[in-house]
């Protein structure tokens, strides 16, 4: 159902909830995509708090908080920090949050305790080299993490969407085909503006970015999927390997986070109480 709703259908839903006796008590957490809901109802723990996704897609999330936020001061945002990070593009507004990394998908694979329990869920042996693990495949997704910074400065319309990783990575070395994935990429993106070239990719690769902020989570979670099957010879699947990230992600581990922090100082400030007593963290 959700596809056939817009950003309006949620102000609309929104000001609603809020016209419910007692309501007004309630703290709205606006976050991106239905696995941001899953993680964030364990981690934003209050018991006054609504977490929320915006329909309407791309950027429906500031336009609901934009015009929400003229009535409420109970309503913040949390999205994706994707390529701000490394661009020096954050919005100083205090009501909306970023991600520590390109994603929470990056921010939790970041975390050592709860990329080793990956490991250890779905690899057939212990996983004792998980850090290698971690960074090979990094590496490997390096090339695809170029295209598409590229794309979003230079905004060429290149079709990146659900990009079949599979037809271009090596299961067993991880060895990633660039010619291969360029072709695939000119070939799905029907409007593009321009193309690119390998040597131009591998450019802005060289420009050693923090490979956390460079790499799109789902990408990663598709290339270790890949790699891990073959480890193990049985079937893993991308939301598995989503599902078990959420679940490792502790209180504990989130407690770590800039995002964390950038929340509690908000609640602090605001007299608003976003997660329970120190007790239950």
């Amino acid at each position: 159902m959700r596809k056939y709703l817009d950003v309006n259908d949620t102000i609309s839903e929104i000001r609603l909830l809020r016209r419910h006796p007692g309501s007004n008590y309630f703290i709205i957490v606006l976050v991106e995509g239905d696995d941001d809901i899953k993680l964030f109802r364990k981690l934003i723990n209050g018991s006054l708090v609504r977490i929320e996704q915006p329909s309407g897609g791309c950027g429906s999330l500031e336009i609901v908080l934009n015009e929400i936020g003229q009535e409420t001061d109970k309503i913040i945002g949390i999205r994706d920090a994707d390529f701000l990070n490394l661009l020096d593009g954050h919005n100083s507004r205090n009501d909306l949050f970023y991600t520590d990394y390109h994603d929470m998908e990056m921010t939790m694979i970041n975390n050592d305790p709860t990329f080793y329990a990956i490991t250890c869920e779905h690899c057939s042996e212990s996983y004792d080299h998980y850090k290698t693990l971690r960074h090979s495949v990094l590496m490997a997704l390096q090339f695809l993490s170029g295209i598409r910074l590229i794309n979003h400065i230079d905004d060429i319309g290149l079709y990146l969407r659900s990009f079949p990783i599979g037809d271009h990575l090596n299961p067993s070395t991880l060895e990633f085909d660039k010619n291969g994935c360029v072709e695939k990429v000119h070939m799905r993106s029907k409007n593009k503006k321009r193309e690119i070239t390998v040597a131009e990719v591998d450019e802005i690769c060289a420009n050693n970015y923090d490979l956390y902020d460079f790499t799109c989570g789902h990408d990663f979670k598709k290339a270790l999927a890949i790699h891990m099957k073959k480890l193990s010879g049985t079937q893993i699947g991308v939301d598995s390997i989503g599902c078990s990230l959420r679940t490792a992600f502790s209180l504990n581990e989130f407690k770590k986070t800039t995002l964390f922090c950038d929340l509690n100082m908000w609640e602090n400030n605001s007299n608003n109480k976003l997660f329970q007593t120190a007790d239950h963290l």
